[in-house]
């Protein structure tokens, strides 16, 4: 199961990555146009757009490499075993918002599905497949992450580690 979130995660980066190479370009393009005196109006879609798919592809990827900010207050004074067990809890609670956002995602993409962008031929539906792609991956890292840290949890206690 780790080696398919893996593949998910390195896909899930590469697409951010290209989402923001297009958010950068159409920022630099926007730029050139304001100095030359040229508007052009379809950049600014073409800024927020793939730039909200760079942030929340992101945000999952990084989730998934425990690279996402974090605070380690509680990881630098617990002892090994209680760092897995305040995993567990984050990975339960993280599900608490992950799964709603891959539902309403859903929604939001079937009930935009329709519209366009105000200056390109492009449907809002297919903008908003991130959320539920990103709240889905989300949900995916959090079962395995859990399902990691319990299998260690299990480990420590048969071994008879520290609390």
């Amino acid at each position: 199961m780790n080696t398919i979130a893996e593949k998910i995660s390195d896909f899930l980066m590469n697409v951010a990555i290209v989402a923001l190479a297009i958010s950068l370009g159409a920022v630099v393009l926007q730029v050139i146009g304001r100095y030359i005196g040229v508007f052009f109006a379809w950049t600014e879609d073409l800024t927020v757009y793939p730039f909200t798919w760079c942030i929340l592809l992101g945000a999952a990827s990084m989730y998934h490499r425990k690279a996402h900010f974090k605070l380690d207050v509680l990881d630098t004074r617990l002892s090994p075993r209680g760092r897995l067990i305040v995993q567990i809890i984050i990975c339960v609670l993280l599900l608490f918002f992950t799964i709603p956002m891959t539902i309403y995602g859903f929604e939001l993409m079937y009930r935009f599905r329709n519209h366009k962008w105000i200056t390109m031929p492009v449907k809002l539906g297919y903008t908003y497949v991130v959320m539920p792609l990103s709240g889905a991956s989300m949900s995916f890292f959090s079962v395995c992450h859990f399902l990691t840290a319990l299998k260690e949890l299990r480990s420590t206690n048969k071994t008879g580690g520290t609390n």
